[in-house]
């Protein structure tokens, strides 16, 4: 290719420095590379990188053995990791997936959401998987509930990536103020989910058939003593115009 000026144009010697290529909108779910040719053409120095799009919400942070705090606003997730509980510096990555996308996800590794009744809360997935604390220590997760009922008791469920049909129940600390909060000891994929509560809903209905089962003794009881029923008319009929006379007498 033939030279301008001093500059070889094959590496743009004579490019100018600025090049603004305008907003571009991401149409589509994917990772978009990057890179500057002419930066790319020396051997002391590189200049490309990745635009990753997604559904799911994602925030990173550091957090060494000091402790600290990865959260999401908008969605109100939290993982609190207390001083100690690391014994070097980890790299975490909070992503929050939306039900439906979450469950594509896990069938692409062969799995499904785990655990009986309905789901109630999106996934959320933290990074890196596995063992993060030291033993005895724990990092307290708060996952935001999608759905409470009255009757369910919230269970939460963990898997991981490599692993993604083994799921493990975690022991759920709180349920207030429609948030699920948790210790676990490590990364992976969290999920809520509203198992009934039979004991509860048991004791519900055994009162509605006991009461039920007053009433038809009583209507059949009446049925056959209507001397009884027409006497209680007479006790009430009786009490009521006594207390009626009362109140007008004070009057």
């Amino acid at each position: 290719m033939s030279e301008r000026g001093r500059g070889e144009m094959s590496e743009l010697d004579d490019a100018g420095t600025y090049f603004d290529l305008g907003p571009r909108q991401a149409t589509s779910i994917g990772t978009y590379q990057y890179m500057c040719s002419r930066n790319n053409n020396f051997s002391n120095r590189s200049q490309k990188g990745k635009i990753v799009i997604g559904v799911q919400s994602t925030t990173q942070r550091s957090v060494g053995i000091n402790g600290g705090v990865v959260s999401m606003s908008r969605s109100g997730t939290v993982v609190a990791v207390p001083r100690g509980a690391f014994t070097e510096v980890q790299h975490l990555q909070l992503e929050n997936w939306p039900t439906t996308d979450c469950q594509q996800l896990l069938e692409n590794l062969g799995s499904t959401i785990f655990g009986r009744g309905e789901t109630a809360s999106d996934c959320l997935a933290l990074y890196p998987e596995g063992q993060l604390t030291v033993p005895g220590s724990t990092i307290t997760m708060t996952l935001p509930l999608t759905r409470s009922d009255s009757t369910a008791k919230i269970r939460v469920y963990k898997t991981t990536t490599s692993a993604a049909k083994s799921w493990t129940e975690v022991t759920v600390t709180s349920t207030a103020n429609s948030m699920a909060t948790f210790q676990t000891q490590g990364g992976g994929i969290y999920v809520a989910k509203e198992d009934p509560d039979f004991v509860l809903i048991g004791s519900i209905v055994a009162a509605c058939v006991i009461v039920l089962i007053i009433v038809i003794g009583a209507i059949v009881y009446f049925k056959r003593f209507p001397d009884k029923m027409s006497s209680i008319r007479r006790n009430f009929g009786a009490r009521y115009t006594y207390i009626r006379r009362s109140l007008q007498k004070q009057v």
